[in-house]
């Protein structure tokens, strides 16, 4: 097997893990309705795509934070040189 296909089966063992435990809770909840099994591993591939949306979107506030900060530090510098405090 290669690499990739290492990766995927560990990508669809996870989803289809948290797609389980999705339809174990929602059993819980709703006893009385049946939920086909195969839709355990389609929610489970949503929840790992909206995880690494949630997590992008995050860490581009982070990086809009820093170059944010940086262009502040960038304008005290020069604000520095001008007035010849530097």
């Amino acid at each position: 097997m290669s690499i990739l296909e290492h990766i995927l089966a560990f990508v669809y063992s996870i989803a289809h893990l948290i797609g389980n435990a999705f339809l174990n809770i929602f059993g819980t909840i709703f006893p009385n309705v049946n939920v086909p099994a195969h839709f355990a591993d389609t929610v489970g591939y949503l929840t790992i795509i909206t995880a690494i949306l949630i997590l992008f979107q995050f860490a581009r506030k982070i990086a809009i934070a820093i170059v944010i900060i940086a262009w502040g530090f960038i304008v005290i510098r020069l604000m520095l040189i001008i007035f010849g405090l530097y």
